[in-house]
């Protein structure tokens, strides 16, 4: 027997309690009132973020399964998301974002057509030819690459596919690796979400603290439809701001969400010579060869879990709201007293 409920959150708690005092009965209403608080207390400390489950699976000692499921958000028939990433338009975490997004609008893939890590904002400009390409268009979603960075698919696909029609969303990734703490700004993930939020759309950054080509994306899955059903719910009216969100590694538990700011930190020992076996790697005379790897030095108080590296260390989802602005106000506040005049 199979049941299937289109509720919402509270009423999915009352879902499963019934289903698990079916057979025991209460003498007072009082008694069961008291009974179903302490259940949803102990159902919210045993999944932690319960409310952002979107569906569960219940399968009782009888055989009965019960699937419950909360209410998905209700977009606007012609809701457009643009996706795009840094990881190339084959990436696994490319993929499984699109899945995820397809009940919210129609779909359109812009994405590299290589690898593009660490491009941050660069475009693509000059004489030099890009390609473009159409690969496929399924049910609700177009798939294309751009020969270009990030930054770059976003500005095609605003000036080429939606001059004439709106483009609600810009979403990146998924990922394959952290972009929290300074990485975000090296990120051509992150880099075109902003270049999105300089065009005055929201933008959305998702990350997996995971480098494997095959890395498992369950965390994002299970959290990130309710996170970004909440965000869309809650956008301010301020254009600009787009948000980097980093999700955990597979083996670190997810303890919750935190809103965060941007950790500080560097790299150092960053350019080891590239070596291959039988000598150096083909070179042009007087040329050496080198790769860039580094080490992290955290900079920021250990102290501070609000900074999103820690908070992702500490098995938190981090959410921290970004801007293209990069004017420092308070500098400007003390250095226009040191230094304005009039000749």
């Amino acid at each position: 027997i199979e049941k299937v409920v289109d509720t919402d959150y509270f009423d999915v708690v009352r879902e499963i309690f019934n289903c698990c005092t079916e057979n025991h009965t209460a003498d007072t209403a009082e008694s069961v009132n008291t009974k179903f608080y302490h259940f949803e207390i102990i159902l919210i400390k045993l999944f932690k973020y319960f409310a952002f489950y979107t569906g569960c699976k219940i399968t009782k000692k009888s055989g009965k399964t019960v699937y419950l499921y909360t209410k998905k958000m209700n977009m606007p028939s012609d809701f457009n998301i643009l996706i795009t990433n840094d990881d190339s338009y084959n990436a696994k975490g490319l993929r499984e974002l699109v899945e995820m997004m397809r009940p919210y609008g129609t779909i359109t893939v812009v994405a590299p057509k290589n690898h593009q890590s660490g491009m941050s904002t660069a475009v693509t400009i000059g004489s030099k030819l890009i390609a473009y390409k159409k690969i496929r268009k399924e049910k609700g979603v177009t798939w294309t690459y751009l020969d270009a960075s990030p930054a770059s698919c976003v500005k095609f696909a605003l000036d080429k596919i939606f001059p004439d029609r709106k483009c609600d969303l810009v979403l990146c990734g998924i990922n394959h690796g952290s972009n929290a703490s300074v990485a975000t700004n090296y990120s051509g993930t992150m880099g075109a979400a902003e270049e999105a939020a300089i065009n005055g759309i929201p933008a959305i950054g998702v990350s997996l603290c995971e480098y494997d080509d095959d890395a498992n994306f369950s965390k994002v899955r299970r959290y990130f439809p309710a996170i970004f059903e909440k965000l869309m719910k809650n956008l301010p009216e301020r254009k600009g701001i787009s948000y980097n969100i980093n999700f955990p590694p597979t083996d670190v538990p997810v303890c919750g969400i935190r809103v965060c700011n941007e950790g500080y930190g560097y790299w150092v020992e960053e350019f080891e010579p590239w070596m291959v076996p039988g000598g150096t790697a083909q070179a042009e005379e007087g040329e050496s060869m080198c790769v860039m790897r580094g080490r992290f030095v955290d900079g920021t108080p250990k102290d501070d879990r609000t900074a999103d590296h820690h908070a992702v260390d500490d098995g938190f989802i981090s959410i921290t709201p970004q801007t293209f602005d990069r004017t420092d106000h308070e500098e400007v506040k003390r250095l226009s007293g040191i230094m304005d005049s009039d000749f």
